[in-house]
């Protein structure tokens, strides 16, 4: 009950100003809770205009960590890849946002992904809706170094972003919000509480919340 209600205060408030953030000790309830909160929203299962993506590498115009809001969104296509470096299935939306191309990465429970490891990951000739989305943009700059011969190299001018309404609380340093919204689940035995919760709550620099930890 306690969670239900903290996330429809955060929804209440992200609509009446979207300078908000729920802050969390992991990514794996970071992607629960921007489940719950676009069910709330009542958003499509694909990305809609006025949602809220965060880069979780660096572009070029975009370093890790940085939150942008959605204007105009066109949906390409939807893969899904296999991680061989920690074993997962990462699904992925190929877009373009605000005349931008993005990688929407929907699933991981990481902290970042990079242009590297996803390169690494597909192998580019044998999926066709590379080539769907190279041709697309073949006259397009933007892709110069994505549309090369091999297809081996995905430009740093690809966007890779995930949700951006919950954020790991390593993530959030360095960064401050109108709005905060603190969930208490970083008691570990191995983590120093007493400087997560400080981290946390100092990311606000006009409203605070917290959720009771029970």
């Amino acid at each position: 009950k306690y969670q239900i209600d903290f996330l429809k205060h955060y929804t209440e408030e992200y609509v009446k100003n979207d300078d908000s953030i729920i802050i969390v000790a992991t990514n794996k309830l970071r992607n629960e809770l921007t489940a719950h909160i676009r069910r709330i929203l009542e958003f499509k299962d694909t990305l809609n205009p006025n949602e809220k993506l965060i880069s979780i590498a660096n572009s070029n115009g975009f370093s890790n960590g940085s939150i942008f809001k959605v204007e105009t969104v066109k949906m390409l296509d939807r893969i899904k890849v296999f991680n061989g470096y920690d074993n997962t299935d990462i699904e992925m939306d190929l877009l373009m946002v605000n005349d931008k191309p993005v990688i929407l990465v929907n699933n991981y429970d990481k902290a970042s992904l990079y242009h590297g490891t996803i390169q690494k990951c597909i192998n580019f000739d044998a999926i066709t809706v590379y080539d769907a989305f190279c041709e697309q943009f073949k006259d397009n700059d933007f892709f110069s170094d994505f549309i090369n011969y091999d297809r081996t190299k995905l430009s740093k001018d690809v966007i890779i972003a995930t949700y951006g309404y919950v954020l790991s609380n390593y993530k959030a340093q360095g960064s401050e919000f109108n709005n905060v919204f603190v969930h208490q689940n970083y008691n570990a035995p191995t983590w120093n509480s007493a400087k997560w919760f400080y981290t946390a709550v100092t990311r606000s620099n006009k409203k605070l919340w917290i959720l009771p930890n029970h």
